[in-house]
This record gives structure tokens, C-alpha cells and sequence, in this order.
């Protein structure tokens, strides 16, 4: 099962992440324009192999590689990991099989809550732990494999 798990590499990942943040927190729009951008300002945060290591991180190979069935879901306004280029990756890369599932939610965001704006920030403003409609749809696709 993947709950807004990413799909697609780092590097891309969180340039779309900090423009996308920023944005919902009323910074300018897009101030990051590409990923060496974004790849030059981790570094200069933080040089260690491991960083390195993560911001080259493709996870589409893994993907591909899965042999069980998988659950993939997001949430449309999740802002960490955004499904515009995350949802794609996992349809495109998932093998085919049938109890596989991609699924994407209106207005629930990373945390998988009702958050209109997917801003973080409000996270801890909002009440529901995760949206009942997700635990609808993991509880049917578990009983769905053991059949």
C-alpha cells in the first residue's frame, strides 16, 4: 500500500514541493525554476552522500519492480507530493495486475484530511485524522484480496 508515497524522482519531486508550498504559504509563485536550482540549494544545505544519494533517487525502477498488489492513493491537494506528477508515475510504472489501484482524492491533501488548500501549515488545525472515505476504500481493497 502506498499513501501518498512518492513514485517519480526526488529531484523533481521537490521542486514542484517547495514552489508549491511556497505558494499556499503566500510566497511568490514558482521561486524555484528548475531542479539544479533546487538541487544547488540542498546541497549548499546539507553535502553529504546522503543527500546526494536522495536527490538523485528515481523510485520509478522500484515501481516497476513490484510483484504484489498495490493500493496507491493521494490526495489532490497534497502539496509534499503532488499527484499531477506522482499519479502518472505509479500508473505508468506499476505492472499490470489486477488488484492493482490508483487513486486520487478531491480536496484531501498529503495527510489525507479534508484540506482545500493542501497548505500544511494548517495541518494541525484540522480535526479529521484521515478522511473516512480512504479508510472506505483500503478496508474494501484488503477483504477485495482475500477473497
Amino acid at each position: 500500500m502506498s499513501l501518498a508515497g512518492p513514485a517519480c524522482k526526488i529531484d523533481t519531486l521537490l521542486l514542484l514541493q517547495m514552489n508549491a508550498i511556497g505558494r499556499a504559504q503566500g510566497l511568490p509563485a514558482d521561486r524555484f525554476h528548475s531542479v539544479a536550482e533546487v538541487r544547488r540549494l540542498l546541497a549548499a544545505s546539507d553535502s553529504s552522500a546522503w543527500m546526494r544519494y536522495f536527490l538523485d533517487w528515481d523510485l520509478r525502477p522500484y515501481v516497476r519492480a513490484t510483484q504484489c498488489p498495490v493500493l496507491a492513493l493521494g490526495g489532490e491537494t497534497d502539496l509534499n507530493v503532488p499527484v499531477a506528477l506522482n499519479m502518472p508515475a505509479l500508473e505508468s510504472n506499476l505492472p499490470k495486475n489486477k488488484n492493482n489501484v490508483v487513486k486520487t482524492y478531491p480536496l484531501l491533501s498529503h495527510l489525507f484530511h479534508h484540506n482545500p488548500t493542501g497548505d500544511p501549515g494548517r495541518s494541525a488545525m484540522i480535526e479529521e485524522t484521515i478522511a473516512p472515505e480512504v479508510l472506505d476504500d483500503i478496508t474494501t481493497w484488503i477483504n477485495g484480496l482475500t477473497k
